[in-house]
Order: structure tokens, then C-alpha cells, then sequence
């Protein structure tokens, strides 16, 4: 869906919910994780030079099961609404309603140093593990971090930053070194090698 140039990424039960599978010693892991959705849609994804961020969100409420994203750029957190208000991750199948999150409830935003949560004016409120974030203030997330937005809980059970690539100097658009006397073409003459190495 595209919307004053906003697009949103609804949740589909058969592709995004992954189920936790129950290991030894109540180890868990995921179940046909094959990647990272990025997000927001229609982000350049393939850009090496931007940093990103890898979550891995464990949902802790009646509906369980894991959900990957790779964040990109500012990422609004929400429920489907048929106006301006759409939100970039469309919560809307994970009973956001009825939990109380708002249309634009919280933003996602990555950094160099820190993967950010932001409340938007909630009506219901945003907590990281049970501190009510204030509106406008953003917090540094990390893993092992539990989110509440309203009443729709998450744990953080992944977090990675993939960095960007740093480019380096375009060398073709350098000053080049400008010719010393004695020299041609960069070389050193007969007589500039004689006096660079006469001591007396």
C-alpha cells in the first residue's frame, strides 16, 4: 500500500510468524528463518554503504512466534488505518486493536551507534522493560530488552548491527603531486638523484 509516498508492510500469518521450536535444557529456536524482512518497503536494501540492523522479536502474548526484520530507515510502528496515519510495519494482525496500539504508535529508528525506539504520542503508552518511555524520547534498545506497546508484548531476542561500508577516496578526483625541479614526468632527472645524494 502506498500513501503520501509512505508504503506499509502488513503481517501475514502464513510467511511472517514463525513458530518456536522447543529444545534441550528449554533452548529455543526458530523455525524456517531463511532471512530478514527489510523494512521500511521501498527502502534501497541494497545499499552496502548504509548501516542497518538485524531484530529478531519474540511475541509474548496469546499469539506466539518470531519476527525478523532488517531495519533500514525509520521504521513507524502501528495498526492499518484508512487515511494519512499508515504506519511502515502494519501490526494490525496481531490484534493491535484490541491491545490498544495506535496508528503510528512507536518508530524504529537505526543509527550508527544504536538501534532506537521512539514513542510517537501513543494514547496507551510504549514501555522498554516496564519503564514508560516518555513521547519524543528515543531509547537505545538491546537484546534481552522487553517491549510493550499498549498492551501487545515482545521480547528482543536478536539484535545485530550490520555496518555499512565506508567508501573510500575517489582517487581519479585527487590533487595530483605537482613536478619538483629536476624532475620529468614524475621521474627524478640525473641531476636531481645527484644532489638529493651529494654530502660534501
Amino acid at each position: 500500500m502506498a500513501e503520501n509516498g509512505r508504503h506499509t508492510y502488513r503481517l501475514a500469518a502464513n510467511t511472517d510468524l514463525l513458530q518456536l521450536k522447543r529444545g534441550v535444557f528449554g533452548s529455543r529456536h526458530p523455525v524456517g528463518l531463511v532471512g530478514y524482512i527489510p523494512l521500511p518497503t521501498g527502502a534501497d536494501a541494497s545499499d552496502e554503504q548504509q548501516t542497518r540492523w538485524r531484530i529478531l522479536l519474540e511475541l509474548t502474548g496469546e499469539i506466539r512466534g518470531l519476527l525478523p526484520f532488517e531495519i533500514l530507515d525509520d521504521v513507524i510502528l502501528g495498526r492499518d488505518y484508512a487515511g494519512s496515519d499508515v504506519p511502515d510495519l502494519d501490526l494490525s494482525l496481531l490484534d493491535a486493536h484490541d491491545l490498544g496500539v495506535s496508528r503510528q504508535h512507536a518508530m524504529l529508528r537505526p543509527t550508527e551507534s544504536h538501534l532506537y525506539l521512539i514513542d510517537l504520542g501513543s494514547t496507551n503508552g510504549t514501555l522498554v522493560n516496564s519503564v514508560p518511555l516518555g513521547q519524543g524520547r528515543a531509547h537505545p534498545l538491546a537484546e534481552g530488552d522487553h517491549i510493550s506497546l499498549a498492551k501487545l508484548n515482545m521480547s528482543i531476542v536478536g539484535l545485530q548491527k550490520v555496518a555499512g561500508e565506508i567508501p573510500g577516496p575517489d582517487t581519479d578526483s585527487l590533487p595530483k603531486p605537482s613536478k619538483r625541479a629536476g624532475e620529468e614526468g614524475g621521474v627524478p632527472t640525473e641531476r636531481l638523484q645527484r644532489e638529493d645524494w651529494d654530502l660534501d
